[in-house]
């Protein structure tokens, strides 16, 4: 997946961290909400180029993401 340095940190953060919320995203790196929307948007952008299931936002601020995307990330594909 080709991202822009922090876009793949927030994603990195993602995939390590499945159980984070938005809002403790934001603070981590220090993001409005519409920063990490964008940042969102190039994420799964980023994903359906590679044929996976995009990361979705649940309306209390939690992540979901496909274990499909998790085999990706850990099986050695480049992020």
């Amino acid at each position: 997946m080709n991202l822009e340095e922090r876009t793949n940190q927030i994603f990195l953060e993602l995939i390590n961290n499945p159980q984070i919320t938005s809002k403790e995203l934001c603070g981590t790196f220090d993001l409005t909400r519409g920063q990490l929307n964008y940042a969102l948007k190039k994420i799964n952008d980023s994903l359906e180029e590679e044929k996976l299931v995009p990361i979705k936002r649940t309306k209390n601020g939690h992540f979901l993401i496909a274990n499909e995307v998790f085999s990706y990330v850990k099986g050695g594909e480049p992020v």
